[in-house]
């Protein structure tokens, strides 16, 4: 199943938290022909449940961060297959 299509943009399910990751993601406040450079993508690497609210892990070459469903839709899109 693609993790593209089974997203919610409020809060993760575990269901949905866990298909994302080892996903590489890309951050959207590049411009397209530049996203795909080192320093601005990121892979998934870890699923919390902080709260009762999922949050993933994203593991960029800069840092590390967690973000809730609503602030990783803001920040990052899924890089297709």
């Amino acid at each position: 199943m693609n993790a593209l299509n089974i997203i919610s943009h409020t809060q993760f399910t575990s269901e949905q938290a866990v298909a994302l990751l080892h996903r590489e993601v890309a951050q959207r406040s590049v411009a397209k022909r530049d996203q795909l450079k080192n320093e601005n993508i990121g892979l998934v690497v870890g699923v919390l449940s902080i709260n009762d609210e999922m949050e993933v892990v994203v593991k960029q070459l800069s840092d590390v961060g967690q973000y809730t469903a609503s602030e990783f839709h803001k920040k990052f899109e899924v890089v297709p297959d």
